[in-house]
């Protein structure tokens, strides 16, 4: 019992101490703040910024961010919006980091911390960052007479939208918007020509991209980029498909898709090599990779909706390709066997550059999904973990689940144990019970005997188990009495017989 008892002082303590350490681990939380030498600037005027990184109860380890601006309004003229593979020695606490904007149109301007991922440098784990940000407005006069003379020169025009969109002799999908960025227009196989109109809502912003523009078989991206008065530009893009006057058709999951002969019409995959397959007994473009052993094709279904498909040509299926970035890690997004998902977790897609992503969490609300892929760097394949906050990823140990799942399985066997102590434990006390209960009934017995012989002479009365005791005591005096007295007599007699002896006898 006292081995079971430390047992689950042990267990207990254990607990104790991993709950503490969770504890001084959440503890630690980081910072990057943003600090403007100006907050109201006018056109032209620099902007400095201050970034610091900085952790609260511990010491930074490693850091990684990067900075967002809305690039119509201010322009990065030195130091970088981004820093990635910092490491700390120990002994820092913070660091800090110098940007430089121009002010190039009037309103106003958001600079944030768009991702970060910092590390404590004693448990070399991620901690919370606390992302901070700051609004530059920028103003069309300065209302000071000290102001320089670049100051109260006239504010140039921003707008750099398009007030109409068209392609002469086909139709637009959807249906131009100036805030839509993107188009799509279906061609004819004979087409090699077509005309774009484009109207400028501003009359001193300037057009590129519109009028007659060649096109070729397949898909073809075509750009119209409208720069404005003050050189701020907005591109808008037709993806225009010509017909394929003999299309290689295949099937995947049931849809319709054309497989993409024309070279540039995705670009590749980096890593990967141009190399050609065979489909349907005709050569195709196609890019292979070492590391993976994938060779990639590219197929457009029948929106004009191109991506790239791995092509497994033993048995001529294809798989989409989907990759997925973050912390300089690129994966090939796999479908793991159901037996290799961690216990508790189940499926749940998220959003990832407009794609759905199946990604498996044990809680909904999680902003954490658990992917499984395979690193394009090294081939290994493994589960990550995906923050649909920061976009980052990061290997996923398993270590912390296997701690629990072994207390868990040491706590079972503990109770396993306890459980049968108590069954054995039941067992003697009903052994000792039925004993009991054995002697009651002999005793009863030999009340009710007793009762019967004195019932005629004496009073009825309780009967105690001394007085049973005691009746034993007198039973078995009366019966060595009765050998003591026998024994006497039978002495006597021998006795007398030799007093009686004659001369005859002698």
């Amino acid at each position: 019992m006292n081995k079971i008892l430390n047992k689950v002082s042990i267990v207990i303590i254990l607990i104790i101490a991993f709950t503490i350490n969770l504890k001084n681990a959440s503890a630690a939380t980081a910072n990057i703040s943003l600090y403007a030498s100006s907050k109201t600037v006018y056109v032209n005027d620099t902007i400095t910024i201050t970034v610091t990184v900085s952790e609260n109860n511990g010491k930074l380890g490693s850091w990684n961010y990067e900075i967002s601006h809305d690039s119509s309004k201010l322009s990065l003229i030195s130091g970088s919006e981004g820093q990635y593979g910092e490491v700390g020695d120990g002994s820092i606490t913070s660091k800090t980091y110098t940007l430089k904007y121009k002010a190039i149109a009037l309103g106003s301007s958001t600079i944030s911390v768009k991702y970060a991922d910092i590390r404590d440098w004693d448990s070399e784990q991620s901690i919370s960052v606390n992302k901070g940000s700051v609004t530059i407005n920028v103003v069309s006069s300065s209302g000071n007479s000290g102001s320089s003379s670049s100051n109260k020169n006239q504010v140039k025009n921003s707008d750099n939208n398009l007030k109409s969109l068209s392609v002469e002799g086909a139709t637009l999908t959807p249906e131009f918007n100036k805030d839509t960025l993107e188009y799509s227009v279906d061609l004819s196989s004979d087409t090699t020509k077509i005309n774009i109109i484009a109207e400028k809502s501003d009359s001193k912003a300037s057009i590129k991209g519109n009028g007659e523009v060649e096109v070729a078989e397949g898909p073809n991206k075509l750009e119209i980029v409208v720069t404005a008065e003050n050189g701020s530009t907005k591109t808008y893009v037709i993806n225009a498909i010509v017909a394929e006057k003999n299309p290689i058709n295949v099937r995947v999951g049931g849809k319709k898709f054309t497989v993409i002969r024309k070279k540039d019409t995705l670009e590749a995959p980096e890593g990967y090599v141009e190399t050609t397959v065979v489909i349907n007994d005709e050569e195709v473009l196609a890019y292979s990779n070492e590391v993976t052993g994938y060779l990639l094709v590219g197929l457009t279904d029948s929106d004009g909706n191109s991506a790239w498909y791995i092509y497994d040509k033993d048995k001529s299926t294809y798989t989409k390709y989907t990759e997925l970035s973050s912390n300089s890690i690129r994966l090939i997004l796999l479908k793991p066997n159901k037996k290799d998902i961690p216990y508790k977790y189940y499926k749940n897609t998220f959003e990832y550059n407009g794609e759905m992503i199946d990604g498996y969490t044990f809680d909904s609300e999680s902003d954490f999904r658990l992917i499984y892929g395979m690193n394009i760097d090294t081939g290994e394949k493994l589960f990550y973990v995906y923050d649909l906050k920061d976009k980052t990823l990061q290997k996923f140990y398993n270590a912390q689940v296997l701690i629990y799942i072994e207390l868990v399985r040491k706590c079972k066997y503990l109770l396993l144990g306890l459980g049968t102590g108590f069954v054995v434990l039941f067992i003697l006390l009903m052994i000792s019970l039925y004993r009991n209960i054995k002697f009651k009934k002999k005793y009863i017995s030999k009340v009710e005997d007793i009762r019967d012989n004195k019932k005629k002479t004496e009073p009825q009365k309780q009967v105690k188990y001394k007085d049973i005791e005691a009746t034993q005591v007198i039973d078995t005096k009366e019966e060595k009495t009765k050998k003591e007295l026998k024994k006497q007599l039978n002495d006597e007699k021998k006795r007398l017989k030799k007093e009686r002896k004659t001369f005859l006898d002698e």
